[in-house]
């Protein structure tokens, strides 16, 4: 029980200064890339031998292309922000948005490829569970724990700003 005191108030700290952006580590990026480095220069090598081009050519293009993707990576870095208006991911330039009134529930999952952070998505017309790869530069259990002080903090306040901005006469509005 006294582990969870430092946490939420470390979470308190973190959440008190929006918005609050996690990437992944930037040694896994540059690992991508030069992997795909050597063995693209592996399949050049294996390529210039005539008895091994149909060797060479095919991971020499496996290569090329683990090379491009790393690159990528260190360009447009997977990306997760917290702000008060909701949640925002974004990976290999495709970004998703969810407002904290829609999302809840955040948690770890094992999954084949190792550890992710899933949570329930609610709209008025469907509802779904979502997962978020577990790779970013906090572990899961505590990017979790956060996820949830951060649902519960910022839809407390937003409510409240609402609450407040209606009982004055001006429509609610979410930063």
């Amino acid at each position: 029980m006294t582990t969870d005191v430092p946490r939420s108030r470390m979470n308190a700290i973190l959440l008190g200064r929006p918005p609050f952006v996690l990437r992944r580590r930037r040694v896994t990026e540059i690992s991508f890339a030069i992997a795909g480095a050597v063995v693209m220069i592996a399949g050049m090598a294996f390529a210039t031998r005539e008895h091994f081009r149909f060797v060479g050519l095919p991971l020499g293009g496996v290569g090329l292309f683990v090379f491009l993707f790393g690159i990528l990576q260190v360009v447009r870095p997977p990306k997760l922000m917290l702000e008060p208006a909701g949640l925002h991911y974004s990976i290999l330039g495709i970004h998703r948005s969810w407002p904290w009134q829609t999302v809840s529930s955040f948690r770890v999952a094992h999954i084949r490829s190792g550890e992710a952070i899933v949570f329930d998505v609610a709209y008025p017309d469907r509802s779904g569970t979502f997962a978020i790869p577990a790779f970013f530069s906090m572990r899961p259990g505590p990017l979790a724990d956060l996820l949830n002080d951060a649902r519960s903090q910022w839809i407390d306040e937003n409510y409240t700003r609402g609450a407040h901005a209606s009982a004055v006469g001006a429509s609610p509005s979410v930063d």
